[in-house]
């Protein structure tokens, strides 16, 4: 520190003394070097103190980055092993999937088998039960062979779904369907383009089901009869539906004077005023058609204030009546002037409705198509037989159980029962079934009898 002070103040003279000339001697300069690199030492100095601590920062992130590899190096070790481990997972899948397919296949094919056969037996049930129509006439049973007998419950179900069958068909296949195809169990009205010919569209009717024929009306100037309408078209192109009746038309309803209620009787006049109502077209033909009922039911004895009073068409109201009793029940009561209202008066006070029918009616009396099982061969029957002991009894399986099948059974029964064909009495069940009939004729069975005291 010393020899820097004495070069700066020997610096100062040679300032003073020489003024216009500047001269440096070799020593100086090396002085000057010699001060230049002691600046550059400190500096270097306190750099190299940045740098160590620079390296040591980068030291460390090395050494974390080699921990970070080597964690890297690891997952990645375990990320193979898990994709060994999803591709094994993946084939088992496969596998898996191949087995459900296959699984799936079988199940579907015994679900078809299933519904096969639940098919069959509805279609062999739906053809016994509905087409195995059989009946007893003049000592000869005969069967129905094709299509199902009329008023049996099924008949209306089977008749629809066939015409709709027939019907779609014919309308699929014809070249430009009808405009209008309305259809009423078997009578159906139609609209054809007049570019297409009718008795095309009847021949492609006819070729759907060769057991079913239908008969075709045309147009007329009189209009066209649908159900109990006419149906003609005006002028402007607008359809007048107007009453129709066959010429068979006897214009019988049932008479004032016959035995049944007088609300059988009302409804009888409201029925054709609703029909009025509500088929017609215009007022012309609904005055017409009033007049025309007035006359028929003077006829039959209806008396004019009954048939004016019963005309009136009111609308009805669905609404719920707030606090009506809800009803307790219901009863059908045969019909019996006098007696039958007093008795419906009374339940009636009880919330309980009624129905009235009449005691005996035309069918009941005449209808008789069928002749009657005789007793002998009636089926379905539970039999008691008196005795003093227990008769036990066998049947072969497919034996049907009936009278006479039970006499050759006692008849070949031990003779040391004391019970006879004279003493076997036949009770009606009404509660067996025709399934535990079947499952009598397969089991043996027993039959205890009453003993005597």
């Amino acid at each position: 520190m010393k020899s820097s002070k004495n070069h700066s103040k020997r610096k100062k003279k040679t300032n003073s003394s020489s003024s216009s000339i500047s001269i440096t001697s070799p020593l100086e300069k090396k002085a000057k070097e010699k001060e230049c690199s002691d600046d550059e030492v400190f500096q270097a100095l306190d750099m190299a103190g940045h740098v160590a601590a620079k390296l040591d920062d980068i030291t460390s992130k090395l050494d974390r980055l080699k921990s970070i590899e080597e964690t890297i190096h690891n997952v990645a070790g375990s990320i193979k092993a898990l994709e060994q481990k999803i591709e094994k997972v993946e084939e088992n899948v496969k596998e898996i999937k191949q087995e459900q397919q296959v699984m799936d296949k079988s199940l579907e094919t015994m679900n078809n088998e299933i519904q096969q056969l639940k098919n069959d037996r509805k279609r062999d049930e739906f053809e016994y039960y509905g087409f195995q129509e059989e009946t007893n006439f003049r000592g000869e049973y005969y069967k129905q062979i094709h299509g199902t007998a009329m008023g049996s419950p099924i008949s209306v179900t089977v008749a629809n779904l066939v015409m709709e069958i027939v019907e779609s068909r014919a309308l699929s296949t014809f070249v430009s369907a009808p405009k209008v195809f309305k259809r009423y169990v078997d009578d159906t009205i139609c609209i054809i383009h007049k570019d297409h010919s009718i008795d095309d569209f009847h021949k492609c009717l006819n070729d759907q089901y060769k057991k079913i024929k239908f008969t075709i009306e045309r147009y007329s100037d009189k209009g066209l009869p649908f159900l109990d309408t006419l149906n003609t078209v005006n002028q402007d192109v607008s359809i007048q539906v107007s009453m129709y009746r066959k010429k068979t038309h006897t214009d019988r309803y049932l008479h004032f004077d016959s035995h049944h209620p007088s609300k059988h009787k009302a409804a009888v006049v409201h029925t054709l005023a609703y029909r009025k109502e509500s088929l017609l077209s215009d007022e012309t033909s609904k005055r017409k058609e009033q007049e025309h009922l007035e006359k028929s039911l003077l006829k039959n004895g209806y008396p004019e204030k009954f048939i004016q009073r019963h005309s009136v068409i009111r609308k009805k109201d669905n609404g719920v009546k707030e606090g009506k009793d809800e009803t307790k029940g219901f009863a059908v009561l045969p019909y019996v002037k006098g007696t039958t209202e007093r008795v419906q008066r009374i339940l009636q006070q009880h919330n309980i409705k009624c129905c009235i029918k009449p005691d005996k009616t035309l069918r009941q009396i005449l209808s008789k198509p069928k002749d009657p099982v005789e007793y002998e061969k009636q089926s379905g029957v539970v039999y008691r037989i008196p005795c003093d002991t227990v008769l036990v009894l066998r049947l072969d399986v497919d034996e049907t159980v009936t009278f006479e099948s039970l006499m050759r059974c006692i008849e070949e029964s031990p003779k040391d029962s004391t019970s006879s064909s004279s003493e076997l009495e036949a009770v009606k069940s009404q509660n067996v079934s025709s399934e535990e009939h079947v499952l009598l004729a397969q089991l043996y069975f027993q039959l205890h009898v009453d003993c005597s005291a």
